[in-house]
């Protein structure tokens, strides 16, 4: 349990740091569901709805924005 939380952590830190640097990508919608979806794992479930509704919000088309 311990190393996919570690996984979990360390996804974060590389989609914000996507989300940060690149953030008119083409793929800014995946990261964000991928956030949305590691914040829920790690337990932080207000700052993964949160990912979510941005992706929701301004993504509509997306292909993520079903599973969100």
């Amino acid at each position: 349990m311990r190393e996919a939380r570690d996984f979990n952590r360390k996804a974060v830190q590389l989609y914000e740091w996507f989300e940060r640097d690149f953030p008119n990508d083409e793929k800014i919608s995946q990261a964000y569901f991928f956030l949305g979806f590691n914040h829920f794992e790690l337990g932080d479930l207000k700052k993964g709805v949160g990912y979510y509704e941005k992706l929701v919000r301004n993504y509509p088309d997306s292909p993520f924005t079903m599973e969100a």
